[in-house]
């Protein structure tokens, strides 16, 4: 093969100059002469390959390659050039990529080939509403500060979506809005690691912090990975411990994997760690099983179904109220959540945690009276297991902890694919998306792949120097900017991108597990058909992790999802019974709905009030008895605008009044902890409390979360406030000292 073509010292193509820079971006003229990094020689080779690969009408040979390539692998000793044969070899296969020997025969000379049927994407198959489903789940899952395989779910969604329109986005419909939680970026390299080992079924070995404040070092075994409720949990079998244990990650101080060869482990086919982690905080396994029950009044009946989960029983009583039945495994939990619910709720029984219940209300109403002492409450906290979250970080103290174990490696920052592949990843899908859109814009591409406008045309100046031997004019790539718009002439055959990898499948798999209630039998039907496009041969590692990795964001019952949905798309206004957690009271209410939001694993409505005359934010779990009404509605050009997107659900004036909370040293002192409960400000002190500001507008939701850490915090401000704490305390004591059920 004549590679009389070849690029000069520079490493750029002598024929061709790259892609202007200038405003104008007109076209320059002349070889601009430079040496190009390590990386990036590296990845011109790799797409020349592919490029090769995929024209060649016969399988390649040694002799092919050294002849394609001379200065790769016909320069220097042999056995050299080989080897750096079988390493580009290995990032191709690491990228998915159908890369395959196939032997000598009659018909056909040994050698290696791209099967170009299995490269292409192709049809998925996928109706217009599974394919809806899966862009919106992905969309929604990638809007997250961070998520395991996060760059596999972006490369899925880019191929999920390269024959919409250029400009589309799947969340454009308005049904879906995630809202990321304050300080979620802090474990994103830990939850990424994680990911991979789980991945690659490789130990990890964490220092964790307990819910009790205790750091132990374990070694894990990764099952599973959750998001609940604002928070990922780990699931994983603990060597140290010898079971099977839940960790949040947020406390997860530092964090080690093993290297790749390592011994890998299996983890049983019936695990669902959705199961595991989608248990309520009483029945996490503390103690032996226990049957309580207790009674909701009818202001707060409406809460039971979202606060009580499937398992429990919930019955109806004659005066508007519900009866609660439920098994329990941490009373202590069960304890606090009645606390939570004060004076609205009572548990009739088992007698001692409805003694429980009474001694800690004592306490808090103590806490908040006219000469009120600290009371210290103990906490019988499990270890593993407690749903709240510290905040630590890897630091090159703890990592070197661990320099004495010679079979483990840190765990890279921000973890998963190199920088190397990404890059190989993203031109693959470039390249047959920008000739598929004859003269999109700059700015369309570069949104497209997730690139500023100058890093794109730096890429763009890339991309002029891959083609294939024997790299002629006519065999490179020919991309021109003109006047801002793109243009593509010979794309050298990458007409599609690659089919999805396993990992892409299955992070495009773990993102629709969040829309799996409502979803229905569209997106069942979706989620095999990812399957069924990863290759047969490649279907295990797919296995591996579909089912592994889920989101739970509290199971939106589909009837309520579709209302909902209807009222959006059809500007129709929606009634709803609303629990308000501010005045802890419930009304009906007419709404004129705009755009449904996903924050910390709650849905919320986000619409127009007709009562309040402005925008409100509706918890769905708090509401009941939706009904669409026939009405519908023009919306308000300041709506039309409106987007509901920020850091926090609470977002106070600037003069607002606000409640001053301390928090006793202890589990609970934790500022992430507390700043999802819904403080503005928090601030540690010397002492090991922490102080936090709540806005003091919705009283009954300050008592209330007051009331939930069952002595651990206090009031103290405003002094209206505190006085309201104190009588729920008594009264909450009261109704749990007299004789059970009376």
């Amino acid at each position: 093969m004549n590679s009389s073509g070849r690029r000069g010292a520079g490493g750029v193509p002598e024929s061709r100059a790259p892609v202007p820079r200038a405003a104008a971006e007109s076209e320059m003229s002349g070889a601009k002469a430079r040496k190009p990094s390590r990386t990036t020689a590296r990845a011109e080779r790799l797409l020349d390959l592919v490029s090769f690969l995929l024209g060649a009408a016969a399988p390649v040979s040694w002799s092919d390659l050294v002849e394609a390539f001379p200065a790769d692998y016909g320069t220097g000793e042999v056995e050299s050039c080989q080897r750096k044969w079988e390493r580009d070899k290995r990032e191709l296969l690491d990228l998915g990529l159908p890369l395959e020997r196939v032997e000598r025969s009659e018909e056909r000379p040994g050698g290696w080939v791209i099967d170009r049927r299995r490269y292409f994407l192709g049809d998925l198959g996928l109706t217009t509403e599974e394919r809806t489903l899966l862009s919106v789940a992905g969309a929604a899952a990638l809007a997250q500060p961070h998520f395991p395989l996060r760059a596999d779910l972006a490369h899925a969604l880019d191929k999920l979506l390269f024959r919409a329109p250029a400009g589309a986005h799947p969340l454009s419909r308005q049904l879906v809005v995630h809202l990321p939680s304050r300080g979620a970026e802090r474990k994103a390299g830990v939850l990424e690691a994680l990911g991979r080992a789980l991945t690659d079924r490789r130990p990890v070995r964490i220092r964790y912090r307990s819910f009790g404040g205790d750091e132990t070092e374990r070694e894990v075994l990764p099952w599973g990975l959750a998001y609940r409720r604002g928070a990922w949990f780990l699931v994983a079998r603990c060597r140290l411990r010898e079971g099977l244990r839940t960790f949040q990650v947020e406390r997860i101080a530092s964090l080690l994997a093993r290297e790749k060869g390592s011994p890998g482990y299996e983890i049983p086919a019936d695990f669902d760690v959705g199961d595991v982690v989608g248990r309520e905080p009483w029945e996490f396994a503390v103690h032996a099983p226990i049957d309580a029950e207790l009674r909701l009044d009818p202001e707060v009946a409406l809460l039971a179904p979202g606060r009580f989960g499937a398992r429990a029983t919930i019955l109806p009583l004659d005066d508007g109220a519900v009866s609660v039945r439920l098994r329990v495994t941490y009373g202590e939990a069960l304890v606090r959540e009645v606390l939570r619910l004060a004076p609205h709720a009572e548990l009739l029984s088992p007698a001692h945690l409805r003694e429980a219940v009474a001694a800690k209300a004592e306490a808090i109403a103590a806490l908040h009276g006219d000469r009120a002492e600290r009371t210290k409450v103990e906490e019988a906290a499990d270890p593993d297991a407690a749903p709240v979250a510290a905040t630590a970080s890897f630091t090159e103290a703890t990592a070197s902890s661990f320099a004495t174990e010679p079979a483990f490696v840190v765990a890279p920052g921000p973890g998963g694919a190199s920088e190397l592949q990404e890059r190989l990843r993203r031109a693959l899908f470039l390249i047959p998306y920008a000739a598929a859109r004859p003269g999109c814009t700059l700015k369309e591409l570069a949104e497209a792949v997730r690139l500023e406008e100058e890093e794109l045309l730096a890429e763009l100046d890339f991309l002029r120097m891959v083609g294939k031997p024997p790299f002629s004019p006519a065999d490179l790539l020919d991309i021109d900017v003109f006047d801002g718009r793109v243009h593509v002439a010979l794309p050298q055959g990458l007409l599609e991108p690659p089919s999805l990898t396993p990992l892409e499948a299955a992070a495009l798999d773990a993102a629709a597990t969040a829309l799996a209630a409502e979803g229905g039998a569209a997106l069942e039907r979706a989620r095999g058909k990812l399957r069924a496009a990863v290759p047969p041969a490649a279907r295990e590692r797919f296995d591996r992790v579909a089912g592994r990795l889920v989101l739970d964001h509290g199971s939106l019952a589909p009837d309520v999802a579709s209302i909902v949905d209807q009222a959006i798309a059809g500007k129709r206004e929606l009634a709803l019974t609303y629990w308000t957690a501010g005045r802890g009271e419930a009304t009906r209410r007419v709404v004129r709905p705009l755009e449904r939001v996903l924050h910390q694993g709650y849905w919320y409505l986000y619409a127009f009030c007709t009562t309040k005359r402005d925008r409100r934010l509706f918890r769905l779990d708090r509401a009941a008895d939706l009904a669409l009404l026939d009405r519908t509605f023009v919306a308000r050009q300041v709506d039309r605008r409106a987007s509901f997107h920020r850091d926090s659900l609470y977002d106070p004036a600037p003069n607002a009044a606000m409640a001053r909370m301390r928090v006793e040293r202890g589990p609970w002192a934790d500022p992430g902890l507390v700043e999802r409960m819904g403080a503005t400000s928090v601030r540690l002190l010397e002492d090991g409390s922490l102080e936090a500001s709540f806005p003091a507008d919705g009283d009954a939701f300050v008592v209330s979360t007051v009331l939930s850490m069952g002595g651990a915090a206090w009031l103290d401000t405003p002094a209206e406030l505190r006085d309201r704490t104190r009588r729920v305390g008594e009264h909450a004591a009261r109704i749990h000292l007299s004789r059970a059920g009376s």
